[in-house]
């Protein structure tokens, strides 16, 4: 079958959103199925893309999503951003979106006239919504019918397709919610570090607006807070990196904390770290949360996609209310007086992670793939 993948990831060269489709792209091509991959041309080139391209995939390249004004939309004319796509051929498409309605955002028009014009089904995954966002009527009425024609609805998230269906005012009958993969090629629990101080990781780009490094700031900066031995260590990248250096020097913690960049290996992260912290302001379900747990970690994360599916507060970790510094600052403080318990919950957080991944999700994102470009 020749499978065509179109992702919306426009923000960054790869994201953990990416994972999903990459892994059913390299399954389908180990079963002898063709895959295309449509992706927006980045000045440089993601290594799981260059891999996936070794593999036998076609890489697509389209231009980055611009504003619509006259001189935009008669390029887009003469030079339609998925014909490429179009002349691969595809009996099936999955649109991967990072939020929920990039597609209908950024290209639903074009993408339509193919669609209608050789009757391709397809499928749509949503990794990311945000409870804040809303629609407007116009908006609205074409995700509706982006939604309404797509042969299957998958997200990571529960929550996100309760918010999903506030957001449109109408149920999505058939939608599942699917696993991501785990970058961990072990899943014991890392043994636990021996170190006096307490050491917190925050594993997240840096990217205030969705990841709330800024709240977690703000709720270490109390004056209980500077008294205590701790470390913040901050893992990843983004284009905030200059504000939260900035930031903290503000909140005068700066000692406090350590910028590490992106992490090659995980486990190394959780070698030498007691505690994940995620204050997020929105989210899926996020990686880091379930690769933490895997690791045998606790975490502190905010009531935000289906963090807390996954941790139990007091249990397996610590729930903020809400995305705010005083409901963060509620849960670090709950979290740092039974520190005592953290090696405990990392136990509980690693045998609740294990019952509910799935260690073969590219083979199942591919199953309801070639189901729908299957059916008459």
């Amino acid at each position: 079958m020749k499978i065509g993948v179109i992702s919306t990831m426009s923000g960054f060269v790869w994201g953990g959103s990416e994972e999903l489709w990459a892994a059913m792209v390299r399954e389908a091509l180990g079963q002898g199925h063709q895959a295309a991959v449509s992706v927006y041309r980045f000045r440089a080139v993601a290594q799981q893309m260059k891999e996936l391209e070794r593999r036998g995939a076609r890489v697509l390249t389209r231009p980055m999503p611009r504003d619509e004004g006259l001189k935009a939309k008669v390029n887009r004319l003469w030079n339609p951003p998925f014909r490429d796509l179009e002349a691969f051929g595809p009996e099936v498409l999955c649109i991967t979106q990072g939020g929920t309605f990039d597609a209908v955002q950024e290209f639903w028009s074009y993408l339509r006239f193919m669609i209608e014009r050789y009757s391709i089904p397809y499928i749509v995954i949503s990794q990311f919504n945000d409870d804040r966002f809303l629609l407007d009527e116009g908006t609205r009425r074409v995700a509706s019918e982006f939604f309404g024609r797509a042969r299957k609805i998958l997200f990571v998230s529960a929550h996100n397709r309760l918010t999903a269906e506030r957001q449109l005012a109408r149920s999505l009958p058939g939608a599942e919610v699917v696993r991501n993969p785990y970058n961990l090629e072990h899943t014991s629990p890392v043994p636990w570090p021996c170190a006096e101080r307490t050491w917190i990781a925050c594993v997240a780009r840096l990217d205030v607006w969705a990841k709330g490094q800024d709240l977690l700031f703000e709720a270490f900066s109390s004056e209980d807070w500077v008294k205590r031995d701790w470390r913040l260590r901050l893992y990843g990248e983004g284009g905030d990196l200059r504000y939260l250096k900035a930031l903290a020097d503000h909140f005068r913690i700066s000692g406090y904390v350590d910028f590490k960049g992106q992490a090659a290996d995980i486990r190394d992260v959780w070698a030498e770290n007691h505690l994940l912290v995620l204050p997020s302001r929105a989210e899926g379900t996020p990686l880091v949360l379930v690769e933490g747990m895997l690791c045998g970690r606790p975490a502190v994360v905010t009531d935000v996609g289906d963090n807390a599916l996954w941790i139990e507060d007091g249990r397996t970790g610590f729930i903020a209310a809400s995305p705010t510094a005083r409901s963060i600052g509620a849960a670090l403080e709950r979290a740092w007086k039974t520190r005592g318990e953290w090696k405990r919950m990392g136990k509980n957080a690693h045998a609740v992670a294990q019952e509910r991944i799935d260690p073969e999700s590219g083979r199942t994102l591919l199953r309801l793939v070639v189901a729908a470009g299957s059916r008459p």
